[in-house]
């Protein structure tokens, strides 16, 4: 087609509104007259995934800008260390925001809205603390095929949630009232908690095909209750799971990925061995890395994991180091990595 042909076509095609110039992408496949389009015609439908921090100031109804996208699910940690990680999505209604760990009920003064550029955030000791030199933030936003967020009133006896549009390899299951949030990734035999402790049986039992299944228990099914999900499929350059075992060696580093993460949870296998802490662990790019810093921060309280948690992200994987929430030796690891995906 000639150079001249072909823009007229183009301002055709334009003034008709069928094609936007600022969104086409084109790749010079030579020197001559031809080039290869790429297959994405918009800007933004892949999942996003952005984190930053703030210090905290202790003011109320507080805007954090600068997101780049309007958010369907926020998870804030403090460095306070008494406080935990809280989570809001797009489905939670009002002022209410879900504490990750321990049996609490939605709860006002967290994350107040999920606005077009980022978030509000309340006063609460546990995200926006005038004694909080750091708060940590992770935002996501869903996209067809990769990421969905919903919710679903429980029957107290079991049931599927189907409709998703794929088979998820994780997903996060959240009550709005006091039961615990659970969490299961495609590689886990059973679901847990984002603490120590052992999830519900009949919590999430079974990934499938279009969606997720639950049973009887009250952290994901008690009758009447709501409950509000995450989930995400597997999708090349944006999210995978996988599993490793532990060798208590330092600086270990755990490949297969398939990317370089922008977030990462880490979660021990099992029962956690007598006499060590073990809480998952998640790690986003904006904690500081590096021989005297952690990568690492707890759902629970305590705020990071030890010096010796996750360390780094590599290009096709993650570096950890001796803690044994992490690397203890003979033990397996379930881990789950994101990232942007625009």
């Amino acid at each position: 087609m000639g150079a001249a042909l072909l823009a007229a076509l183009c301002m055709l095609l334009w003034s008709l509104g069928i094609a936007t110039l600022a969104s086409f992408t084109g790749t010079t496949a030579n020197s001559g007259s031809t080039f290869t389009a790429a297959t994405a015609f918009s800007a933004g439908t892949g999942m996003r995934l952005a984190s930053g921090k703030f210090a905290g100031d202790g003011v109320d109804n507080r805007a954090i800008t600068g997101v780049g996208f309007r958010p369907d699910a926020v998870i804030i940690r403090s460095d306070i260390s008494k406080e935990m990680a809280v989570m809001r999505t797009s489905t939670m209604t009002g002022d209410a925001t879900k504490p990750l760990v321990g049996g609490t009920a939605l709860t006002a003064n967290l994350i107040q809205s999920l606005d077009a550029d980022g978030f509000t955030v309340g006063n609460s000791v546990g995200v926006n603390s005038s004694s909080s030199a750091r708060v940590f933030w992770i935002a996501f936003k869903a996209a067809a095929g990769q990421m969905k967020v919903g919710s679903y009133t429980g029957n107290g006896t079991g049931q599927s949630m189907t409709g998703l549009g794929f088979a998820p390899e994780y997903v996060i299951v959240a009550s709005a009232s006091a039961h615990s949030a659970v969490h299961r990734s495609s590689t886990m035999g059973s679901p847990y908690l984002f603490e120590r402790a052992a999830a519900d049986t009949g919590a999430v039992t079974s990934l499938d095909a279009d969606g997720f299944s639950v049973g009887s228990g009250l952290q994901a099914n008690q009758n009447g209750t709501t409950y509000h999900y995450l989930a995400w499929n597997a999708t090349a350059g944006a999210m995978s799971t996988g599993t490793y075992t532990g060798t208590g060696g330092d600086y270990r580093s755990v490949t297969g990925v398939g990317f370089q993460a922008g977030y990462l949870i880490v979660r021990v296998d099992g029962t956690p061995s007598p006499g060590c802490g073990e809480s998952p662990v998640h790690a986003p790019t904006i904690v500081p890395f590096g021989v005297n810093n952690i990568a690492s921060l707890l759902f629970a309280t305590g705020i990071y994991a030890s010096n010796f948690g996750v360390h780094k992200f590599e290009p096709d994987g993650f570096q950890v180091r001796t803690d044994c929430a992490v690397n203890d030796a003979g033990k397996n690891y379930h881990w789950v990595a994101f990232k942007d995906s625009p």
